[in-house]
């Protein structure tokens, strides 16, 4: 079921309808949400439970001086979709967050294949902008969903998923976006280097080069340094409303500020401290190389483009968010909590109370020489528990 949920979310697209690559995809993560995943807010560490409530409720209260009410409340309810798909994958086992992405990933190479047949065989029975677009609508979020599940894949041991990530990288480069090009990059830096001072050089040499390649297209990039500054320039404390930039610059405006980040400091004020929190404490959480350089390639597109803002690449962050922060090391035993069933809390603390009295003997008794887990297996078993 977490596979063809992952497969449906990178595949949904129903061509002849409004928002066709955005809706159908949204369908599919609520539809998910409600009928696979599991919502265990005790298995998210508490830090980002705090972040995920300041951040809905201050975007929910600037609907009260936003300039587009329905609009807003649109993007407030997509974004308590994403905070519940982080706490859906945290509640995940490793084994089940693998399948959703490697389902995810099998729907984007079906979008690979549409998006080369689109660009050298001339296919177009599927509605999109400059191809190669595949299920999606243009080639930027083709490449930059293709990207960071790439990377994700080449760091997989079976050489099967090596072919798939072969195959997404072909797209990537083949849509020639700079954005899905150098995050692929950065993520396969992370995943491959290990030796820490050839990962800060090549990282150095991507700059550059990134910097360099904005006098290449430098009108697309004159516009959108030109939005940043806007957003820069249009900044408050209390944000000028979720849905503001979009209402401030409409069509044949960008709706985008082409920075996710920067997007939500203009509308959200300061509770865009919430968003980035966290993406930080989830950084310094634990997680698989795969995870942490799939997290990585996409925090780096909330700050150059607006993966937030579609369907694919923030459910991908989302379950990359919360395979990081979850609380893998909690471990429960029983008698040790104030809770314990039979009073073996009280049987516990008169135990302790009896080896204090031994003396030398009784301290090296309080002092665990084994893991918890071998050292009160009795316990459980008097509790009646058959695993912790």
């Amino acid at each position: 079921m977490f596979a063809l949920w992952g497969f449906a979310v990178a595949t949904a697209y129903v061509p002849g309808i409004y928002s066709a690559p955005y809706m159908p995809r949204y369908w599919a993560i609520a539809i998910g949400l409600a009928l696979v995943a599991k919502l265990d807010l005790a298995a998210i560490d508490e830090k980002i439970l705090w972040c995920i409530g300041v951040l809905l409720l201050w975007s929910g209260l600037t609907l009260l001086w936003s300039p587009a009410l329905y609009g807003g409340g649109l993007s407030v309810a997509l974004m308590a979709l994403f905070c519940l798909c982080i706490v859906a994958s945290a509640a995940m086992t490793a084994a089940q967050r693998s399948l959703l992405l490697r389902g995810f990933a099998l729907g984007m190479a079906i979008s690979a294949v549409v998006g080369l047949s689109q660009k050298y065989l001339g296919l177009n029975e599927i509605p999109q902008g400059a191809p190669p677009g595949g299920l999606f609508f243009n080639s930027e979020v083709l490449a930059e969903t293709c990207a960071p599940i790439a990377v994700w894949c080449a760091l997989q041991k079976d050489k099967i998923w090596w072919c798939v990530a072969g195959l997404l990288a072909v797209i990537v480069l083949a849509s020639g976006e700079r954005i899905g090009c150098a995050v692929l990059a950065l993520g396969l830096i992370y995943g491959l280097v290990q030796h820490r001072g050839w990962r800060f050089a090549l990282f150095t040499a991507l700059a550059v080069a990134g910097a360099l390649s904005l006098f290449l297209k430098a009108q697309s990039a004159d516009q959108r340094i030109m939005y940043w500054g806007t957003a820069l320039m249009s900044s408050s404390f209390a944000g000028s409303g979720v849905g503001w930039w979009f209402q401030a610059h409409p069509f044949p405006h960008e709706e985008y500020v082409h920075s996710d980040v920067l997007q939500s400091i203009v509308e959200i004020g300061l509770g865009s401290v919430a968003l980035v929190a966290i993406g930080v404490l989830a950084w310094r959480g634990r997680g698989t190389r795969a995870e942490r350089a799939m997290f990585l390639a996409l925090v780096v597109e909330t700050l150059v483009s607006f993966p937030l803002h579609m369907p694919a690449t923030s459910f991908l962050l989302a379950v990359a968010a919360g395979g990081l922060c979850c609380r893998r090391s909690d471990i429960r035993v029983a008698g040790l909590s104030v809770r314990a069933r039979d009073g073996l809390g009280v049987r516990w603390a008169a135990a302790c109370a009896r080896a204090v009295s031994f003396g030398g003997a009784g301290f090296r008794a309080l002092v665990p020489v084994r893991s918890a887990l071998a050292q009160h297996a009795g316990v459980d078993r008097a509790a009646g528990c058959g695993s912790v």
